[in-house]
């Protein structure tokens, strides 16, 4: 009976999702890019916006502003929390962010993403927003990663996994009004 179980066991871990053994590609400093308009009406460029996602490989997100001058040096600087968050991948196409802490509190709860990884360096989320009103947005955000160098990548999840209840504790100050 033991032997039985054991192999069901490993049948079931040998025939999980392929997902699952997969490398996570979300690990890693990502900054949202937006489209700009030219004149002639055509998206000819795409900009760096303040906002940034440091995935750890422990499920743990950390959304940061940052000044368009300091993206440079990762490592060094000074992370201002935007938002906190869990994340949790549930298929090669989907992900869920639990979110407590949010600079907006509209934004405080649970988003599910359908996403899609352009390339090594660049993916695209889509997902449902619900507004104070109501009614429903749907929001495209495209991420581009900003940390390509292993030493400095290692560096940066370093400092963001060890000051993670800082920035849990700067968020609750900034963000939660009594």
């Amino acid at each position: 009976m033991q032997r039985i179980l054991v192999i069901l066991v490993l049948i079931c871990t040998i025939s999980g999702p392929t997902f699952a053994q997969k490398k996570n590609q979300f690990v890693g400093v990502w900054q949202q890019v937006v489209s700009v308009k030219s004149v002639n009406g055509y998206d000819d460029q795409i900009v760096l916006t303040q906002n940034g996602k440091v995935f750890l490989p422990d499920g743990r997100v950390l959304g940061y502003h940052l000044n368009p001058t300091d993206f440079l040096n990762y490592e060094k600087f000074d992370f201002k929390p935007w938002f906190i968050s869990d994340y949790q991948i549930t298929s090669d196409s989907t992900y869920t962010e639990k979110i407590p802490l949010h600079e907006n509190p509209e934004w405080v709860g649970t988003i599910n993403f359908k996403y899609k990884f352009l390339n090594s360096r660049a993916w695209a989320a889509t997902y449902v927003h619900t507004n104070p009103d109501g009614t429903k947005t749907q929001i495209l955000d495209l991420w581009v990663k900003v940390v390509y160098d292993k030493k400095e990548l290692k560096a940066v999840l370093k400092k963001v996994r060890d000051n993670y209840d800082a920035y849990i504790d700067e968020a609750k100050k900034t963000f939660v009004k009594n």
